[in-house]
């Protein structure tokens, strides 16, 4: 993990409690977060301001603290055992980019996807995140199999309930 040219000395890492730091802890916080995936899906939004825009390939974007819990939620709902590591960062300015190696269980089968979020600092919170990915392994797995085309299904249900 690296640092170059950053003008975030110090950062919130938890919106909740306050608590601030240094860049390098906020990232280390969400590798954290990601390695132990579902069982900390609540504590994501802390990372983030209150106000935070979140950004990802095929959903609609979100506004708010609240709506981006929810999203986790149906994130995790659908994926329960997703999981992500961090293979490194940079920050720039009041930007952080952190390159991400995903990894789920979909259809049966476990697969893994790279990705880079882009996340914009004001104030030392985090106020957007944008996330991209290619698609294209996910809905291979969803559509090789039937087992994945129930979890899309689930999935798909999952989100007209909410």
């Amino acid at each position: 993990m690296t640092n170059q040219e950053s003008e975030l000395n110090i950062v919130v890492i938890d919106t909740d409690t306050g608590q601030s730091g240094p860049i390098e802890a906020w990232v280390e916080r969400f590798a954290q977060l990601w390695s132990q995936g579902a069982e900390c899906r609540d504590e994501f939004v802390t990372l983030l301001s209150r106000r935070v825009r979140l950004v990802a390939p095929g959903l609609a974007p979100t506004a708010g603290r609240d709506a981006g819990l929810n999203a986790f939620r149906r994130t995790f709902d659908a994926l329960p055992d997703l999981t992500a590591a961090v293979i490194s960062w940079a920050a720039r300015g009041n930007v952080v980019f952190l390159e991400l190696r995903f990894r789920a269980t979909i259809g049966g089968r476990t697969i893994e996807w790279p990705a880079v979020d882009r996340f914009l600092f004001e104030g030392g919170e985090a106020v957007e995140r944008v996330i991209h990915f290619d698609r294209t392994p996910l809905r291979q797995a969803y559509f090789g199999s039937v087992r994945g085309l129930l979890q899309l299904w689930k999935l798909r249900r999952i989100r007209e309930k909410k």
